[in-house]
């Protein structure tokens, strides 16, 4: 079987489709030519403007991302401490159990991201600050004035 290089997708493209994508082409190389280096947004490092250090990217003038392959990796999460899980409010380490973590059937792991003790001040706050909202609120005077008028 023939290697597929994707000359039959643009011989399927009307003429003028197919002339402003080999210009765009002919644009890209003359534009790697003409700066043959690229630094990388995240880590600043001057690199050679070639998929050997960027990733693709159909959407950018170059094709090219703009952050390197090697910042890209490390922005992947990779500590993970076997039985343990990180709090998404306190960021500190717990074991992953019911005593200090709510299972979650949503949350990947299973687990909830904040620890019983973040969790139980996160929804006191947001009862809070939902309390205060309602109560400041006209609606809320004129429902709370209606009852105080009407009891049950």
């Amino acid at each position: 079987m023939e290697e597929d290089d994707g000359l039959w997708r643009e011989q399927l493209l009307p003429d003028r489709l197919r002339q402003d994508l080999a210009q765009h082409k002919r644009w890209q190389e003359a534009f790697r030519q003409a700066h043959p280096t690229k630094v990388c947004t995240k880590c600043g490092e001057t690199l050679p403007r070639t998929s050997e250090h960027y990733y693709r990217d159909a959407a950018r003038g170059d094709g090219l991302r703009t952050i390197c392959k090697h910042c890209e990796s490390r922005a992947k999460p990779g500590i993970t401490l076997p039985g343990m899980r990180r709090c998404g409010r306190c960021h500190q380490w717990k074991p992953a159990t019911w005593a200090y973590f709510r299972h979650r059937a949503r949350v990947e792991g299973g687990w909830d991201s904040y620890c019983v003790e973040c969790r139980r001040s996160y929804n006191h706050d947001d009862y809070r600050k939902r309390k205060a909202i309602q109560n400041h609120s006209p609606l809320a005077r004129l429902i709370g004035e209606s009852a105080a008028r009407h009891p049950v």
